[in-house]
């Protein structure tokens, strides 16, 4: 939950923003947000809300503007519980976290920024600052600007705000940015005429901008204004300032010097959404181990997962994060250069390139996030092995269909996107609660401003996201086609998955631009023997144990005794899914599955294949149990477990 106070009032209740609209009920929440984590007595809030004028039903009345006050904070909330908003020790405590309040968040970047500033860390003093003051939306506690009770707090969250702004503008100044805050400067000493800091700092970038009258001018105007509303001479440091312009003391030009760049990380177009959980599981994996894989089928959301992490860790690391990627790099020779290339390391005639890449990072404690690793993943191992090895303060964050089997790496499988269950279908706030139903309408507003979740929708968008495993890739393409279709529609076509789900912008990599592109590319990456086995997969349905594949699958080629290997291969390359433990059982996302099944009817292969599979499932139940043994009840529970395959081999049978 998230409140905003650096303007109108507004609180975000999942992934909605709002505004109450009754007039008590905002009054109520304002002055507990004014007190956070502090108990305003039940006196206390009658007093500052109702004022002279008290409610009729003193007590009684403010209890139930609290409770309604409750249901919108926590619609889900169980009755009698107190939650957010408790009431303790004769008076009501709104709990928060730290940063759930925007003037909290304000006032940490603020003083972070102030703290920079004197250490001498210019550029990051000046990104802390500007992303403080990005927060304020208007005046704070606009809604209250009136009230008693906010009068306190406005004056000191302005009061914050200005400082906030002068170190700004102290940073700028040292950044050699006068010219560029000249107007914001002539405009501030208009607006704040009595803080001589802002006309010291319009003097310092006149006269840096080679206006030295202008400057002189400025004092001047300070003087008039201070003597005539205040009756006093400027400060000793405004005076001294314009004595040093008089003089030429003050430097007359600051080179102009840009920060070091801290990342190369892309500027984010679409909203990262959900993912809450993978993204903490991930930052705590890098706090232990120096190499992290994310590994995952194609558009699962490994390199959107990666790139998120590493905006958040970035202040981790002294000398930043940097992202190298190979999705378009075809020959691994190159996989050194691409790392060379971003931290601006020459090649050398007589030294190899990789001793000039360790002699560079061995002393940078950094984050390096090696993007698409697949298809050149020996060569990636070899060198992300070296530069572990060579480089004590480096760490590695990977992505790659498989993993890159180098000592010490740590394997992160990022899994689908959590996905509604059937319940959900009735229930647009269960659904909406789902990462996938989130991402799903998300981009399905970029497609069709008008769309929304509702009653009559909620059935097949919750099927279009099971039908689709929660794969962000497949949902964005899925979501894209609600400009032009209904989702009753596009559940209906999904029958033809790969001939709908197209049509992704071309900021996307090639392969990322169909389904079926994505596919094909873990497909082609896959050796010979695998792709034949993951062809004859195709057959089951509802999964499959290793003793059926080994039975269905084997022989023409493939050894039974190859099929354990080649299965587990399938499930390191994400091709094949491991869907329960205990017994071990496999299977394949929808979308994979129907394209290899795709696969083996374009083969040779299918009628062998469905007669194995046939004969294998015919076989396995006994004709004439006796319905009194435990042989019966066994049967059963296989029949349960396996009805999809009977089903499959049934009819294959008798059409």
């Amino acid at each position: 939950m998230e409140f905003q106070v650096l303007g109108p009032l507004r609180l975000r209740v999942g992934d909605q923003w709002t505004e109450l609209s009754a007039p008590k009920q905002r009054a109520i929440l304002g002055l507990l947000l004014a007190h956070a984590n502090q108990v305003v007595s039940f006196d206390r809030v009658l007093e500052e809300v109702w004022g002279e004028r008290q409610p009729a039903g003193g007590i009684r009345t403010l209890r139930y503007q609290v409770s309604k006050l409750r249901d919108s904070l926590q619609p889900n909330r169980t009755r009698g519980e107190n939650g957010v908003l408790g009431t303790e020790a004769g008076g009501y405590v709104l709990h928060t976290d730290s940063g759930e309040i925007d003037a909290q968040r304000f006032e940490r970047l603020a003083d972070e920024g102030a703290r920079a500033l004197t250490d001498g860390r210019i550029a990051a003093a000046r990104e802390h600052l500007e992303e403080g003051l990005d927060l304020w939306r208007g005046e704070a506690f606009a809604d209250f600007r009136y009230e008693q009770f906010a009068q306190g707090e406005i004056v000191r969250l302005e009061e914050t705000r200005l400082v906030c702004l002068e170190n700004r503008i102290a940073a700028d100044l040292e950044l050699g940015r006068h010219r560029e805050i000249v107007g914001e400067l002539r405009a501030l000493t208009k607006g704040f005429p009595m803080r001589e800091r802002f006309w010291g700092q319009l003097m310092v970038a006149l006269y840096r901008s080679d206006q030295q009258a202008d400057a002189l001018r400025a004092f001047q105007a300070a003087r008039r204004v201070l003597g005539e509303e205040l009756g006093v001479e400027p400060n000793a440091a405004l005076r001294r300032l314009e004595e040093q312009i008089l003089l030429h003391e003050l430097p007359f030009q600051v080179p102009a010097f840009e920060a070091p760049d801290r990342d190369n990380l892309p500027v984010r177009i679409d909203t990262f959404v959900g993912r809450a959980e993978e993204v903490r599981s991930v930052e705590k994996l890098l706090d232990r181990y120096r190499l992290v894989t994310l590994t995952g089928f194609g558009g699962i959301g490994k390199t959107a997962l990666a790139v998120e992490v590493a905006r958040i860790v970035t202040d981790n690391y002294p000398d930043g994060v940097w992202l190298i990627e190979l999705a378009a790099l075809t020959d691994p020779r190159y996989v050194i250069g691409e790392i060379a290339e971003i931290f601006g390391i020459p090649e050398h005639p007589s030294r190899p390139l990789l001793d000039m890449v360790v002699q560079e990072l061995s002393a940078m404690s950094t984050l390096i996030v090696i993007d698409n690793c697949e298809h050149l993943v020996d060569e990636v191992a070899r060198v992300v092995g070296t530069l572990l090895e060579r480089c004590p303060a480096l760490r590695v964050l990977a992505t790659s269909r498989d993993s890159l089997r180098v000592a010490g790496e740590q394997i992160w499988p990022v899994p689908p996107l959590d996905l509604p269950d059937v319940r959900a279908a009735t229930s647009v706030m269960s659904a909406r609660e789902t990462d996938a139903v989130r991402l799903f309408l998300e981009r399905a507003q970029q497609a069709e401003p008008g769309f929304d979740l509702r009653d009559s929708n909620i059935h097949d968008v919750v099927a279009i996201c099971r039908r689709l495993d929660g794969t962000p890739l497949a949902l964005e393409l899925a979501a894209a086609r609600m400009r032009v279709l209904s989702p009753s529609q596009l559940l209906d076509r999904l029958e033809d998955r790969f001939a709908v789900l197209t049509g992704g912008g071309s900021s996307r990599p090639e392969r990322h631009r169909t389904l079926e592109a994505t596919i094909e590319w873990s497909y082609d990456l896959l050796k010979a023997s695998e792709r034949a086995l993951l062809s004859r997969l195709a057959v089951f349905e509802g999964g499959f144990t290793l003793l059926a594949a080994e039975a269905v699958c084997s022989g023409d080629g493939i050894e039974r005794s190859d099929v354990l290997d080649l299965i587990n291969r399938l499930v390191e390359a994400s091709m094949v899914t491991v869907q329960t433990e205990e017994p071990k059982r496999y299977g394949m996302l929808e979308s994979v599955h129907e394209f290899m099944k795709a696969v083996l009817t374009n083969s040779h292969e299918e009628r062998t294949q469905r007669e194995r599979h046939a004969d294998y499932f015919g076989r396995l139940v006994p004709h004439e149990p006796d319905f009194d043994t435990a042989e019966f009840s066994e049967a059963l529970d296989l029949l349960t477990r396996e009805q999809d395959n009977f089903r499959s081999a049934l009819a294959w049978t008798v059409r």
